[in-house]
Order: structure tokens, then C-alpha cells, then sequence
């Protein structure tokens, strides 16, 4: 979870992200990470976050928390970047939509994002 301009993101781990994935912190060196792309944006935490626990491996959780102001900052780059193109398809729809925008559930909160509706 990270909390950017007041608003909180929670930020999928995945084990298999593409190589070329732009969008990614990998934890590990190899092919496992936080995937940006599929960030959403929690509006209600009390119904969407569970209380239990999570258990990831040791050795990513460990590079997690010595990397908390990196990843912060490197999402917040990202949501910047995303923000920015979002906006400049609806200036111009005839600009081609890029992948990691059409595949982003961040497409759903435009709204709570300051981003007119596409």
C-alpha cells in the first residue's frame, strides 16, 4: 500500500512479470515484483482490506521495507505518467491508447484521480 496525494493505492505483487515490463519494481533481481499497471485505488479500506495478515516470502518483504521510499516514489512517477497520457487521449482521441493504460484499473477511478471520464 502506498499513499500518494492523500490517496491510497494498494500495489499488486506478482511472480511472473514480464521481462520487459515498464512499469515494475522487481523485489528480488529475477521476475517477481509490485506490477504499477495493476494498482487500484482503495476508497473504502475498512471494506476492501482484510485483517488478516498476508505472508509473502521473508527475503521480498525485507527488500519491500528497505525500498518503501523508492517504490513510493517511483508509483508516484508512474500515476504522474499515467494522469498525463490519460489526459492527453482525451485532448486528442485520435491518439492511440497505449497498453498499460487500457489494461490499468486505475481506468475505473478518474474521478477520485482528477481525470474526466474517457
Amino acid at each position: 500500500m502506498v499513499n500518494i496525494h492523500n490517496l491510497t493505492f494498494a500495489i499488486p505483487l506478482r511472480s511472473h512479470l514480464p521481462a520487459d515490463h515498464r512499469f515494475a519494481f522487481v523485489a528480488d533481481g529475477g521476475n517477481s515484483g509490485l506490477d504499477f499497471v495493476k494498482s487500484v485505488l482503495i476508497t473504502d479500506s475498512q471494506r476492501y482490506i482484510e485483517s488478516m495478515p498476508i505472508q509473502i516470502r521473508q527475503h521480498e518483504f525485507k527488500v519491500l521495507q528497505q525500498h518503501e521510499f523508492e517504490i513510493s516514489k517511483a508509483f508516484e512517477k508512474f500515476l504522474k505518467a499515467y494522469i498525463k497520457q490519460t489526459k492527453r487521449i482525451l485532448a486528442n482521441p485520435s491518439i492511440p491508447k497505449p497498453a498499460w493504460c487500457s489494461f490499468s484499473p486505475l481506468q475505473y477511478f478518474h474521478k477520485e484521480l482528477g481525470i474526466d471520464h474517457l
